[in-house]
């Protein structure tokens, strides 16, 4: 039998496996250590195996299209028009994905409209934790909230996948370019 241990109330409970189940299909609640090897045993593997068995291509892949993203956007950056992320020189990251931050949630909201109207898939970054319906049910915030939600209102996150083409992202730079330089002599 394969338990779960986590950590609850600073203290260890051993849990069995759950079952969950919804509309889209169920799936076990395991460690991921034994996921992993129940799956490589398998043999037909889930759509998922594969990317991990070509995680890096895919990973330096992201990380040129991130890059790409941060230098044809650099000099709105410069005009502090948007902020884009600073990774520092000692550090690496996995293009994951490129998020930009707007002066305020208007120029956000009208940014994103305005990309989705070039039919570029520009969406806000994220809910903070804390005011996600989870967070509400399960967690509290401490001390007072200075930069999170207020920091949430003017993120976006650009497109970035495995396959986005050179010219779908200049298009993305080109768009984002015409609207902030116009906004900017209103």
């Amino acid at each position: 039998m394969i338990f779960r241990w986590s950590i609850q109330r600073k203290s260890f409970v051993k849990r069995a496996p759950t079952v969950h189940s919804s509309s889209k299909g169920w799936w076990i609640n395991i460690p991921g250590q034994v996921l992993a090897a129940v799956i490589s045993n398998l043999k037909y593997k889930p759509p998922i195996w594969a990317q991990l068995e070509h995680a890096d291509g895919i990973n330096g892949y992201r990380t040129r299209v991130w890059q790409r993203y941060n230098t044809g956007l650099a000099q709105l950056a410069a005009k502090s028009l948007i902020r884009i992320p600073n990774v520092p020189a000692d550090c690496l990251h996995n293009g994951h994905c490129f998020p930009v931050r707007c002066r305020d949630e208007e120029t956000r909201d009208d940014l994103l409209a305005h990309l989705n109207s070039r039919g570029i898939g520009a969406v806000f970054h994220y809910i903070p934790l804390h005011s996600s319906p989870g967070g509400l049910e399960f967690t509290r915030f401490h001390g007072e909230d200075v930069w999170t939600s207020t920091t949430s209102t003017c993120l976006l996150r650009l497109p970035l996948w495995h396959g986005i083409s050179d010219q779908e992202i200049d298009w993305v730079i080109e768009s984002m370019r015409d609207f902030l330089n116009h906004r900017r002599l209103r």
